[in-house]
This record gives C-alpha cells, structure tokens and sequence, in this order.
C-alpha cells in the first residue's frame, strides 16, 4: 500500500496511509400511521471556515401531519317529489276506495213519464236525491230512446227508471234495454242503471238487460231478506242506514211494497238476490253487464208527490238506494271514491353523498445540525492529550486514535 503523507509534530514523525470510508446516506424509515412513508433526504451541507468544517449529522424528526383517512357515510337524504294532481268528485255523505277511472260529473239522470201525463214518481226521487246531495238530470221516455249513449255515460253515473211507468213508457223501456239499446251500451259502458219496473198490473217483457221479465200476478206488503250481508241492506261503506224486515212493511196507503216479482227464466247474467219472497220471486236483484252495473227492482220506491210524506222506514229505504246506485263506477263492482287521483305519485330519491376526502402526506424535511470538525493539530492532540475536541472521532469509531487522520484528510476541503 502506498504512503500518501507523513506527519510530525513533538518530534514525532507518524507515516500513515488514508483508508476511504464510504459515505454514509441515512434514510431512515419511520413507521408511520396512517399509510404514509417519511423518506429523509438530507438537504441542509455545511461549507467549511477556514478553523471548520461542517458534516451533517442527520436526526430525521419524523413529524407526520397527515390528513386523516376519510370515511365516507352516504347521507341518505330522501327527497321525496309527488308527482300528481288531486280532483275531488262530489261525494254526499260517503267516501270510499280509489277508482279505475274519473266518474262523470252528473249522478243521476232521471227518466220522466209521458210527455202529457207524467205519470212515474221520478220527481219525488228526485227531489230526495237532491236532498242527499247528489246532483241529476232529468229526459223523457221517447226521448232518451233515441238519445247517444256515449255522450250520456260521459256526462251521468247512473240512469233511474223511477216507478210508475206507463203502458208506453214501457215500450220505451223494452227498447232501451234490449242488445243495441240506449240502457243496455250506457251500462256496457261501465255506467249504473236502476230500473223500478213497478207499474200497471200487468206482466211485461223484457224490462232489464240481459232478459229479465216481470211477473205482477201476486204484490206483497213486506219483503224477505236474502242477502243480509249486500251493502244495501248494511249501509256501509257509502253513509246508509243499516234495514231490516221492518223498513219494508206496509208502504201504502197508495200501493203495496212490492207490485210484482221478478222472472229470471231467460236472464243470461249471475244476479245477487237482495229480496225476495223465495228463492224464485226475487223483487230485489243486481248483476253485472258489460263493465257496468244493472239494479233492477219490483218495489214502489218513493211513491208520492212529495218524499217528505214518506213513512221514516220508506224514507230509509230509498235514500240507501240513490245512495248505493252512486257507489259504483268503471267495472260496476269497483266503489266509487270521493277523490280521483290523476297521474301516479312517484318518490323520486336523491342521494346525497358527503365528498371525499384525500390524505395528502406532508413530506419530512429533517432539519440538519452541523458539527465543527477539528484541525489536524486537534486530531494529534486528541491522541496524545487529554482532551478530546468535539467531533474529533472523525471515524466514529468510538475513540480517537491515528485511524481518524485519514478520515480527517477525507473530508471536503
């Protein structure tokens, strides 16, 4: 190995070969919490005085200020837009289920007797329809024969054939009701038609659709009950009174409760029998017809001038039957509500979430501190002397000894 230098000093002359230490770089590796990594990068380098030199001693300080892990909660915020408009068809006293579809503005339209006699009691229940509430129409027999069904359902819920009818209003009658006539489309339609075929003594053909008849051979002062749970009779669901036997005994003095009773022979529809005497003399029935409803009746409803002379029981009795025909619309057995809602109320929900937030590291900047470095003369002093000058073990090896001279000469001058 070559000798490079020599030194003496106190009369000692000490020959000494540098050994090259490679530098060393500090990069420490904090374990960190959160996720970010600290990497020391000594920046800071001492430029030496003519007495020193500075070597950077690197304590990285490993101060993390770190932006917490975000946690994202979705705000369930639920904003709930309805869609949709509300209509309110008039309603007397009841109200019930959603309808299929938005009803005609009229309730009834009421069907008047010969155009010289009148003769039918459509004006009392009339009247006693209009003291429920219910708004109507009226058109006479020959007239309504010839009249548009369509334009009609569009405008009435229920056509009322009150009792009372006449030989030729009769005949109007058959014509309506028979496939093709005006009653018979306005209830395929999915309108109401309540027909009291009380009147003369006499049978007649087909007073209904679907091909019921009527048989006057026997009236009758009260009525049986055949269906004690129908809705007619139970009042519910539409404001009525809740009937018994008892609401139907002795409507006179005029006329019998009943003025005959129902042949089904020839009826094509399912009927539900309300009253009756038996099951083969119906006086009370419905049934389906198309997307409507037919009520067809032997009883003598309302018959007088005036339905404040009615007996209470009668009164009863006729008012849950306008009462009943208006509970229906659409399909007939669909009841009729007090609100049609139009459009399809639809929540709309809007999520709103909280942003997101991003951990950004702050990098470590270790701060240096520079150590003097001393002389030659101190080094040598350091070794023969008693004292030892700060940063003297150029090395670090612990001591100060002629192995930190060629580390001394090592450093950048």
């Amino acid at each position: 190995m070559a000798v490079y230098n020599a030194a003496c000093g106190f009369g000692i002359c000490i020959a000494f070969t540098p050994t090259v230490t490679p530098t060393v770089t500090i990069t420490p590796t904090p374990s960190l919490t959160p996720t970010e990594t600290a990497t020391a990068s000594p920046t800071a380098s001492a430029t030496p005085s003519p007495t020193e030199s500075a070597t950077a001693t690197v304590t990285p300080t490993n101060t993390t200020t770190a932006t917490p892990s975000a946690t994202v909660t979705p705000s369930n915020t639920a904003t709930a837009t309805v869609t949709g408009t509300y209509t309110a068809t008039p309603s007397p006293t009841f109200s019930g289920p959603t309808p299929t579809s938005t009803l005609p503005p009229l309730h009834f339209l009421f069907a008047r007797g010969e155009l010289t006699t009148q003769d039918n009691q459509w004006e009392c229940s009339r009247t006693l329809a209009s003291d429920l509430g219910f708004s109507s129409g009226t058109e006479f027999f020959q007239v309504l024969a010839d009249g548009n069904p369509v334009v009609l359902r569009n405008k009435y819920q229920v056509v009322y054939i009150a009792p009372g009818v006449s030989s030729s209003d009769y005949a109007y009658l058959q014509r309506m009701v028979t496939q093709g006539g005006l009653i018979d489309q306005f209830v395929s339609l999915g309108g109401v038609a309540v027909i009291n075929v009380a009147g003369l003594p006499a049978d007649q053909g087909q007073v209904a659709p679907a091909g019921v008849t009527l048989a006057t051979t026997t009236t009758h002062d009260s009525e049986d009950i055949t269906a004690p749970d129908h809705p007619y009779l139970t009042g519910l669901g539409f404001g009525g009174k809740s009937l018994t036997t008892g609401d139907f005994d002795n409507w006179g003095p005029n006329q019998p409760t009943d003025l005959g009773t129902l042949d089904l022979t020839n009826l094509t529809a399912t009927p539900t029998t309300v009253l009756g005497h038996g099951e083969d003399q119906p006086t009370w029935l419905e049934y389906r017809h198309g997307d409507g409803k037919v009520i067809v009746t032997t009883l003598s409803y309302c018959w007088a001038a005036d339905p404040s002379v009615l007996t209470s029981s009668q009164r009863a009795a006729t008012a849950n039957l306008l009462r009943y025909s208006t509970f229906f619309s659409g399909s007939a057995f669909t009841p009729a509500p007090t609100v049609t809602v139009t459009g399809s109320p639809t929540p709309t929900r809007t999520r709103t979430f909280a942003p997101t937030r991003t951990t950004t590291p702050t990098p470590i900047i270790p701060t240096p501190t520079a150590t003097p470095v001393p002389t030659l003369a101190d080094v040598i002093a350091a070794i023969f002397g008693d004292t030892t000058p700060v940063g003297a073990d150029i090395n670090s090896d612990g001591s100060v000894t002629a192995a930190d001279v060629p580390a001394l000469i090592q450093l950048p001058q």
